[in-house]
């Protein structure tokens, strides 16, 4: 999955393990105003960097639905851990999703995330703009 400013957004929930419905159940229920940290379109205009209540609501959001997964699957399928644990990244995946991921997902984590459940995880590929070297920079898992 690859996608530029919102559709970002959306890719990073898609490739956390969130379904369309409950992507769309959220965006519905949103105050998207609000979300965003503003009061009107006039004071959304003003805001500059440091992220908005929305990325933070999705950085929150989707690290806890990996973690509730992470936890049916030892709790119903533990072997299937057996998949990825001689993996390198593995490292301290099964205490960080017991920790619901509260430092956040990993490109490592959703590198493993997709070795366990291909369906579910996608791969995610990010493009940003590294504004002290005037470059892009890319990521992915």
């Amino acid at each position: 999955m690859a996608e530029t400013s919102a559709g970002a957004c959306i890719a990073f929930l898609v490739a956390s393990g969130l379904s369309p419905d409950e992507i769309e159940s959220y965006l519905k229920n949103a105050d998207l105003l609000k979300e965003l940290g503003g009061s009107s379109i006039e004071g959304l205009k003003l805001l500059s960097g440091g992220g908005n209540k929305m990325v933070s609501t999705f950085t929150t959001l989707a690290p806890r639905l990996a973690a509730k997964y992470c936890e049916d699957l030892i709790k119903n399928d533990p072997a299937k851990f057996d998949q990825i644990r001689n993996d390198e990244r593995f490292d301290g995946f099964r205490e960080r999703a017991q920790n619901n991921f509260l430092e956040g997902l990993t490109f490592n984590d959703l590198k493993l995330l997709n070795q366990l459940e291909p369906e579910h995880f996608k791969f995610l590929h990010v493009t940003a703009f590294d504004s002290d070297k005037e470059e892009p920079v890319y990521f992915q898992c």
